[in-house]
């Protein structure tokens, strides 16, 4: 397999060795009619063909074949360099680095205005049902235990409902499924604009620098901007979350970048907090800004441990960016009431027009009759009979814990899971097929040059309410999580 140059990048398509003879003048080597075509992570060329075969001017260059596809000329060497310096940084999840591929996924500017569109008013579908829960509604669906109830009524002392999240979802070039949002502790921004940052600078390739680093602190600014307790003007910022976290060498990273732009910040594990009635302290360090990244599940384990953390937030003596009232966007059971037909009257018909397209079907896992597909169902029976169209989700978890697709399982494992978690808060969401790209294996793998068809999953990261960048994953496995054999890859921004 070789790259190929092309005058404007745009789209990134390889080609293996098959390639006709090129034209001269415009492109380095360029085929008149490309053979052996191989389009990863879901690229295709636009609907019409390739352009007629002939000299290639500059506007024909602009038209069919480079408003969707580009050609980056080979270099094993480079190639090299991308894993070498990424398997070197210090970068690490946990004790190791996190698996990577080189071949970058480009999104265009129609595509990132698609996502806006589509993403930041979902987003605002979300905070409307966090607002409704708050003046009373939904809580019998929740069933919040009374500690994590608790701190979501509390007041954070600032507006902003949701300051960081992450939309998971399935995008196959045309049709967007979100499938879970994660607002608790949403990681993998810094080594998402590292990979982006590293591929630019080894391949010189076209794209926009990712700035997610950036976005959140604004954001986490905004935040305290807003804060009602506000006692300084430049707060000082502890980034929290337990000391043993894999993602513990990300937050370093951000720590010392908010440093570096002039915010005093330390690490703090919410054990080794004090307070004093007026001021949160890591030791000596005076705390006015938390960005939390610990998730909520195992905040509320360690309750009696985070005592002052937690006193200090219902005084309003802290301000924690990344409230306990995000939880409600976290929790499964959103999209219950997302997909649900029962909750249209709560809505606007554009946004029930959202709920339609980008939420998969989802109902809480309990007895009693649904629709399904058009069908009028009895639950749990159809479940049990058809696992291969569903997936049963707690309504809380992190990392895929928990998460269990039928067609994975035995029927009797798959009825025994049903009937366990009946009634108990968990979900049950179709199946999705998982689109797919075809990978080439990059030299030093077991077959390299040799390609496969790999599960695309693209992750949106929502800071401050706006689409801001996105993760790109590609793997084998259909559920990606800490076991899965997955790897991040580059994810551009292109004109």
């Amino acid at each position: 397999m070789r790259y190929l140059t092309a005058y404007n990048v745009q789209r990134t398509v390889f080609f293996t060795a098959e390639d006709t003879p090129g034209l001269p003048g415009v492109f380095e080597a360029v085929p008149a009619r490309p053979k052996g075509l191989k389009v990863p992570c879901g690229f295709r060329p636009r609907a019409g063909g390739w352009p007629k075969a002939g000299p290639l001017t500059r506007r024909s260059m602009q038209s069919a074949l480079l408003l969707e596809c580009a050609f980056m000329k080979d270099d094993t060497k480079k190639t090299e360099q991308f894993y070498d310096a990424w398997n070197g940084s210090t970068l690490l999840y946990g004790k190791r680095p996190l698996e990577v591929y080189h071949e970058p996924y480009l999104i265009k500017n129609e595509d990132a205005l698609f996502f806006k569109q589509a993403l930041e008013p979902l987003q605002a579908l979300v905070d409307k049902i966090t607002l409704l829960f708050l003046r009373g509604k939904f809580r019998e669906i929740f069933q919040f235990e009374p500690r994590l109830l608790d701190l979501i009524l509390a007041d954070p002392g600032y507006p902003i409902l949701i300051p960081f999240s992450r939309w998971d979802t399935f995008y196959d070039g045309k049709n967007l499924k979100c499938l879970e949002l994660n607002t608790d502790g949403t990681s993998g921004m810094v080594y998402v604009e590292e990979l982006d940052r590293l591929h630019l600078e080894t391949f010189q390739s076209s794209g926009e620098p990712c700035r997610l680093k950036t976005y959140l602190l604004e954001t986490l600014l905004d935040c305290y901007q807003g804060f009602k307790n506000k006692k300084v003007q430049k707060p000082q910022i502890a980034i929290v979350d337990w000391n043993d976290v894999p993602t513990r060498p990300e937050q370093s990273v951000l720590c010392d970048f908010f440093n570096l732009k002039g915010y005093k910040t330390v690490l703090a594990d919410p054990r080794a907090l004090t307070y004093d009635g007026s001021v949160l302290w890591k030791d000596d360090f005076r705390i006015d800004l938390i960005y939390r990244r610990v998730v909520t599940g195992e905040y509320l384990n360690a309750w009696d441990q985070v005592k002052d953390m937690t006193q200090a937030y219902l005084d309003q003596n802290v301000c924690i960016a990344g409230s306990f009232r995000s939880q409600i966007g976290f929790d499964k059971r959103t999209f219950a009431i997302l997909s649900s037909e029962e909750y249209e009257g709560l809505f606007s018909s554009q946004e029930n027009e959202l709920r339609r397209l980008y939420i998969p079907w989802t109902r809480i896992l309990k007895v009693g009759h649904q629709n399904f597909n058009g069908m009028r169902v009895q639950f749990p029976d159809y479940l049990e009979d058809h696992p291969e169209l569903f997936i049963l989700k707690p309504a809380a978890s992190n990392r895929g814990e928990g998460i269990l697709f039928g067609n994975q399982v035995t029927r009797s494992d798959w009825v025994s899971q049903i009937r366990k978690r009946l009634s108990k808060g968990h979900i049950v969401q179709e199946r999705l097929e998982v689109p797919k790209c075809t990978i080439t294996s990059p030299l030093g793998m077991e077959k390299p040059n040799s390609t496969q068809a790999w599960g695309f999953h693209l992750g949106h990261f929502l800071i401050g309410g706006k689409v801001r960048g996105w993760m790109c994953r590609v793997g084998e496995d259909e559920l990606l999580n800490d076991r899965s054999d997955d790897r991040l890859i580059p994810c551009l921004r292109v004109k």
